[in-house]
């Protein structure tokens, strides 16, 4: 199987996948539940790395004030 073959293989499923999503409700509620997941997880790694950096400047202005 050629690589442009497989590339227009891939393209169309992407798309009938994309539309399949769009209409059928089980598949965008499940496409809705996935970009939620993304959104979450995003702001749980911003929120981790702002809970470190809190960390070391509380230890920081710790041995400030010895």
């Amino acid at each position: 199987m050629n690589m442009v073959y497989q590339k227009a293989a891939i393209s169309k499923w992407t798309k009938l996948y994309r539309e399949e999503c769009q209409t059928t409700a089980s598949s965008q509620s499940e496409y809705d539940y996935m970009k939620e997941n993304l959104k979450l997880t995003k702001q749980l790694e911003e929120m981790e790395k702002e809970n470190r950096f809190l960390k070391k400047a509380a230890a920081f202005f710790a041995k400030e004030i010895e």
